[in-house]
């Protein structure tokens, strides 16, 4: 973006008024101005500087990305430069994402894999799509027009083979849009080729998807919507229990919320007051071995964090854009291009994806697509406007400085986050106490609330034998974000360590709180109240466990009290107790299981 910004020279250029609506741009950028202002001011009462710096930072850099763009359409009638990002990107992603494909062993170990990887491009893909076979319709020379229908097939081909659901519904529907409304108030000229990419959209999409149901062992993208490919629904589970936090998060703190990027920290106390008035709803308990940061949610999100006013700042520039639209649409019925409708289409599956998304404008690059899309559709819809030739938003010199600033601030604040990560790489790396302990300091001193970090240390400190410690650097973890049931069941068996009991004690109760239905945690305080002599405690929290889930309370328990081999074994002649293997979370049985045992001759 900074080559781009120099290479341009915006204030050298014509304003971005002329011949051009002015208030579009005008009043767009100035209310994602606000946006930003909003965050930055919400460190006030948030008190996370990581959250409210890395939120603004990058937002301002969204915001310079859409003045960029919207000059460059300017200085560039033709959008060659925009043109060739859009194609380039989606080329070499969707070459990569075939490779990958093609070079699977086994889909079900790297079904993970497939799916985040891709889902992290799949709204900037299903954003850029739509723009890419509108551009097709219009290229007149054969190899420009290869080069995009390359683009435009292999960004859809990579939505669908991501396998994420909210992207591939909010592609057909940016589709929808394009089509429909280019069909339907776009210039006559194009209707015929519109409706033949139309059905070459549909014949591909369609044979595409039969594909890999017919003829692959590979799930269809069709298949998870249908729930064949993901019989428990477990994903969608989770996202309904994500809202319904970030609902209450949002009615705790509904005028200003708690602070720009903010949501995994508050998460807890959200968490706590949800329980208290739906203390069976969900039945199990979702997320306890998950580092839980977003609300798969964007607007929720917005509303969570940045309250009422910062939902309103944010929406305001999309109101104002669709009112625009909409006032002109029954004005000059068939003067809209397909370029705007494809325009209107990618930001509509972005949207879609949104709702149901944890990247959204939480991934760089699906917000720097966004608004360079938004970018072209406000540009093609100011040409709809009245012309203003004698005052017009000009970018100017301070706009310029701006757009560097703001690449800067963003560029800065990852490198402090990059020596971070590699002092504590550094840190774990190391069998050298004093060594380790000196990248510690250094990356504490540049990023004092990096969660992960102190996680780091506080292993650290237990391989030192420095429970004490241990714990202080768990509750930091705890506190600044990482408030897994695995963390809180650390912290307890640390402080237990350095014989800090009612601190143990204080701990357990506080995990339940915040995961009153975890049979795990539950029954790890079973054991702690009977090695404290106190067996009517422990035998009401066991009741309590059991009429949760019988099976589950019954596994726990054998595994924590009689190691791996004697739960499986019992397992496999009583129904009413879960083998290790199926217990919930996974990573917490690790703890429990039994040596392996060493060969004779090796003893």
């Amino acid at each position: 973006m900074l080559i781009l910004a120099w290479t341009i020279r915006p204030w050298e250029s014509k304003a971005f008024a002329r011949n051009r609506d002015p208030q579009p741009l005008r009043i767009i950028t100035f209310s994602i101005a606000g946006f930003i202002l909003w965050s930055a001011v919400s460190y006030s009462w948030g008190g996370v500087f990581d959250g409210a710096a890395h939120h603004t930072f990058l937002w301002l850099v969204f915001l310079a990305y859409f003045l960029v763009f919207s000059s460059l359409m300017r200085t560039d009638p033709a959008n060659r430069f925009i043109i060739s990002v859009m194609a380039i990107v989606s080329i070499y992603i969707g070459i990569l994402c075939i490779f990958d494909y093609l070079t699977l062993e086994d889909f079900k170990m790297s079904e993970g894999y497939i799916r985040i990887r891709y889902g992290k491009y799949a709204e900037m893909l299903a954003t850029l799509s739509p723009m890419l076979w509108a551009l097709t319709i219009y290229a007149k020379r054969r190899s420009t027009k290869v080069i995009l229908a390359a683009g435009a097939v292999l960004s859809w081909m990579t939505v669908m083979l991501s396998l994420s659901k909210g992207a591939f519904l909010g592609s057909v529907l940016g589709f929808f849009v394009l089509f429909i409304g280019a069909i339907l108030f776009s210039p006559k000229v194009f209707r015929r080729r519109i409706v033949i990419a139309a059905a070459i959209w549909i014949v591909f999409s369609v044979g595409f998807q039969a594909y890999f149901v017919i003829s692959s062992d590979v799930p269809a993208t069709t298949d998870y919507i249908s729930g064949a490919a993901d019989p428990t629904r477990g994903t969608t589970a989770f996202r309904v229990f994500s809202w319904a936090l970030g609902r209450q998060m949002f009615n705790d703190h509904w005028l200003i919320g708690v602070g720009a990027d903010n949501f995994a920290i508050r998460l807890t106390e959200a968490r706590i007051r949800y329980r208290i008035s739906n203390a069976d709803n969900p039945k199990d308990e979702p997320g306890e071995d998950y580092i839980f940061e977003r609300a798969h949610n964007e607007p929720l999100q917005i509303a969570a964090e940045l309250g009422v006013i910062g939902l309103i700042l944010v929406a305001v520039p999309f109101i104002f854009f669709a009112a625009y639209l909409i006032r002109h649409l029954f004005r000059k019925r068939d003067t809209f291009s397909p370029i705007l409708w494809a325009s209107v289409g990618g930001m509509a599956a972005f949207a879609f994806s949104s709702m149901v998304s944890s990247f959204s404008f939480r991934s760089a690059q699906n917000g720097v697509v966004f608004f360079m899309i938004f970018a072209v559709g406000v540009n093609e819809l100011s040409k709809r406007g009245k012309r203003n030739r004698s005052s017009g938003f000009s970018f100017s010199r301070p706009f310029y400085i701006g757009c560097w600033a703001a690449a800067l601030l963003l560029g800065g604040y990852c490198v402090s986050k990059t020596v971070a990560e590699y002092h504590v790489d550094q840190a774990e790396s190391t069998g050298d106490t004093e060594k380790a302990h000196y990248h510690y300091r250094i990356a504490r001193a540049i990023a004092p609330e990096y969660a992960g970090l102190h996680l780091s240390a506080a292993a650290r400190n237990m391989a030192d034998n420095a429970p004490e410690t241990a714990a202080i650097n768990t509750r930091l973890a705890i506190t600044n974000g990482i408030a897994m049931a695995l963390n809180y069941s650390a912290l307890a068996k640390q402080q237990i360590a350095a014989g800090l009991t009612s601190d143990a004690e204080a701990t357990f109760q506080e995990a339940l709180s915040v995961y009153p239905r975890s049979i795990y945690l539950r029954t790890e305080y079973i054991v702690f109240l009977e090695k404290q002599g106190r067996s009517d405690d422990a035998v009401l929290q066991q009741q309590k466990a059991r009429e949760i889930d019988l099976r589950n309370a019954n596994g726990w328990y054998l595994l924590i009290k009689s190691g791996s081999v004697k739960a499986f074994t019992l397992s496999q002649t009583d129904e009413s107790i879960v083998p290790p293997a199926e217990l919930v979370p996974q990573p917490a049985v690790r703890d429990y299981l039994d040596p392996t045992p060493v060969p004779a001759e090796d003893q």
